[in-house]
């Protein structure tokens, strides 16, 4: 039971319980018992691990979902905390959260949401060796997207392949403005315009 396996785990060093926990966390939830699930997560040992902390931010924000909480606020903090692990695995997980989070409030920035995540989901394959991407795209993740791909156009917001392209930063961008920092669509259209205006005399 997932009682005695918490049991099992209480001696354990607490830095080597700390993956144990988080199964047990994901385990509680599959099973529904959002009680288990938050005795867990209080159970798991402060971290200062960005990656670590990034997933405990995803748990919490299924451990919301589960519990019927306000689910938005959770998932963008999700999102935060995976900005700042700089793991793109974390991001598209975070990325998902806040995506459920936006359809549950019937808020059309799903859309976008999840275009975000497809982009991301591409570019991780990418990096998957031929012969393991039949196993990677069978993963659950691909089938969160999928559903999330129908739930957004149920809310009348469009399609990730309806939605244009996001514009990029690109590395001249950095080298030629290092001091104007985001990556935003706002941020490189602004450097987009100074780059025409830049070589330019007018006033």
């Amino acid at each position: 039971s997932l009682e005695a396996a918490h049991e099992s785990f209480a001696s354990v060093e607490s830095t080597k319980a700390s993956q144990p926990l988080v199964e047990l966390v994901r385990l509680a939830l599959v099973e529904g018992d959002v009680q288990a699930a938050r005795k867990f997560i209080a159970a798991l040992p402060e971290t200062e691990s960005p990656k670590q902390a990034a997933e405990l931010a995803i748990l919490d924000a299924d451990l919301e979902r589960a519990a019927g909480g306000d689910t938005l606020l959770v998932a963008q903090r999700a999102m935060a905390a995976a900005a700042r692990a700089e793991d793109d695995e974390l991001r598209l997980e975070a990325l998902i959260r806040l995506c459920k989070a936006q359809c549950d409030a019937s808020d059309l920035s799903a859309a976008h949401t999840l275009h975000e995540a497809f982009a991301l989901e591409d570019a991780l394959t990418a990096r998957v060796p031929d012969e393991a991407k039949d196993a990677w795209r069978g993963r659950p993740t691909r089938l969160e997207l999928s559903e999330l791909d129908s739930r957004t156009a149920r809310l009348g917001g469009r399609r990730p392949s309806q939605i244009p392209a996001p514009r990029t930063r690109s590395i001249e961008m950095d080298r030629r403005y290092p001091v104007i920092a985001g990556t935003s669509d706002r941020t490189v259209h602004l450097l987009e315009v100074l780059d025409k205006v830049a070589p330019s005399d007018a006033t």
